[in-house]
This record gives C-alpha cells, sequence and structure tokens, in this order.
C-alpha cells in the first residue's frame, strides 16, 4: 500500500470527520448507509432507524501501526475480529480442501511452521488415517475448549483474526467498512485462497451481531464487483445461508461518492501517508 495506504489515507480521515461532527452517528450515518449500491432496500431500513454510536467506539487506545508505530488510535479503527466458528469446524474436518501455504512461488517451497504447529499441521494433512483423524479429533475438542476468540496463532487455526478497517456498533446493528485506495481485496486466508476477503467479512460480522442488524459496506477508488465469489467463499454454508449473508453486503461505494452523500469534501482527504501526518 506504501505511501497511499488506505487506512491512513482514507479511512481514518474520512471517518474521524465524521465523528467530530457527530459522535452518535446521527447526523451522517443514515446518509451513508443510503449511499449503497447492492441491497438498497436493506441499507435504507438500516438507514431508518440506526441507533446511536458506541462511544466505546470512539475511545481510543495504544495501537502499533505498521506504517506509523506506536500511536494512539479509537477502537473503532483495526478492530480485532475472530474467524466465524463454523468455517474453522469446516476447515478442520476437511484438510484436503486447503492448500499449504507456499514460502517461495518461484521454487514451489512450502511455507514451514515452529515446533508443535508443524507437527500437528503435518499430522492433520498426513495420508496416514489414524495420524490424521487423532489431528482432527485434537483440533476439533481445542475449538471447542479455547473458541474462537482463543484461536490465534493456534495450530487449528486455519483462518486468523482480522483487523476491521473500520467497526461501528449501535444498541440496534453493526456496520463493518473494508477501505480500499489502489490495492485489491485479498484471499481472506492463505490456507483457502479462494475465499474472499468481503464475504469473510460479512460472516464475521454476523458472527459478532449478536442478534442485532449487520452489514458490510466496501468504501474504495474504483470500483469493484465481488458478487461471483459468494459460493467460494463460503463452501461450508448451503445456498440459502450464501444468499442471505450476501443480502447483507452494502456494495462497493466510492470514497468521492461517500464523501458527497455526508458533506466531506473528498480534495481536503490527504494524498499520501506524509501529507496525512503532516496534519
Amino acid at each position: 500500500m506504501g505511501s497511499q495506504n488506505s487506512s491512513i489515507t482514507r479511512v481514518r480521515p474520512f471517518f474521524r470527520q465524521l465523528l467530530s461532527r457527530s459522535s452518535t452517528g446521527e447526523r451522517w450515518l443514515p446518509a451513508l448507509l443510503r449511499a449503497a449500491t447492492h441491497n438498497r432496500d436493506y441499507a435504507r431500513a438500516l438507514a431508518a432507524d440506526p441507533g446511536r454510536l458506541d462511544r466505546n467506539g470512539v475511545c481510543k487506545r495504544p495501537y502499533t501501526d505498521p506504517v506509523l508505530g506506536p500511536i494512539s488510535l479509537e477502537c473503532c479503527f483495526e478492530k480485532k475480529l475472530p474467524p466465524p466458528e463454523g468455517f474453522l469446524a469446516w476447515l478442520i474436518q476437511r484438510p484436503e480442501r486447503m492448500t499449504w501455504p507456499v514460502k517461495n512461488r518461484a521454487t514451489g517451497e512450502k511455507k514451514a511452521f515452529t515446533g508443535k504447529t508443524q507437527a500437528m499441521r503435518q499430522a492433520l494433512f498426513s495420508t496416514n488415517c489414524e495420524r490424521a483423524a487423532a489431528a482432527r479429533a485434537d483440533a476439533t475438542q481445542l475449538l471447542v475448549i479455547h473458541g474462537v476468540n482463543g484461536s490465534e496463532k493456534k495450530w487449528w487455526a486455519f483462518e486468523g483474526q482480522t483487523e476491521g478497517d473500520c467497526c461501528l456498533e449501535t444498541d440496534t446493528m453493526v456496520l463493518l467498512f473494508e477501505g480500499k485506495r489502489n490495492e485489491s481485496l485479498s484471499p481472506a486466508t492463505d490456507w483457502f485462497p479462494r475465499r474472499n476477503q468481503l464475504w469473510r467479512n460479512v460472516e464475521v460480522a454476523a458472527a459478532i451481531a449478536n442478534g442485532r442488524r449487520y452489514a458490510v459496506m466496501l468504501l474504495a477508488e474504483r470500483p469493484e464487483d465481488v458478487t461471483g465469489s459468494v459460493e467460494a467463499s463460503y463452501p461450508h454454508l448451503g445456498p440459502h445461508e450464501r444468499a442471505f449473508l450476501a443480502s447483507h453486503y452494502l456494495g462497493c461505494v466510492l470514497w468521492r461518492d461517500a464523501c458527497a452523500a455526508t458533506g466531506v469534501d473528498y480534495s481536503k482527504l490527504p494524498d499520501t501517508v506524509a501529507d496525512a501526518s503532516a496534519r
């Protein structure tokens, strides 16, 4: 992402302007929701009763940014989100559907892990039925014991935690915003590269909503169509479940259009990381 890092030059400046205008979201959240390009009826229903933003999302905490280093960052940005339990369980039971990550694309050398992680993953992928079955049983039990919140960096977690670019929560809904600039959406996991990052986030939003309504919006500089990757991203779900999750995607909204809808001056968004830091 380099000098035009989307989090630093788009996501944070855009939402900080909006939050400074109204920390509850009441003055701008409905307009942003109505800018949706997909599932507009659902977006309008959300806009009609968005609730008030949780104050905890505006509170700051220490954060080590990959570009800026140690900073103070609002909790709504780069929020750690666990993987969906159903997908982790599906992967554990079907190692043959996974692809072992490659360390060197030119040579095809596979990535190696340390200690027990390497040994247990090799066992899970083993052609020895008893060895593989024992590893599956161990992984399944550990997932039950630790849950997705305790899955980070565990050998049996074949989809890791993600950091949501912007996660806004109210008493009635959860909204995840994925922000892009020059970069494209990436695979959600090295082990299952057909799973699109955007659709993983929709499933994550459903999991953390805890009974509330939920939605995901992609904000980008150029249109990006992800509708063709729904089936590949949800191999563990049936057609109706896939369609239900897909109905919570509000589409790709261009930054320029999001600014116009909410009254933010697009021309004043920082062009580079250096510009953002100078402000």
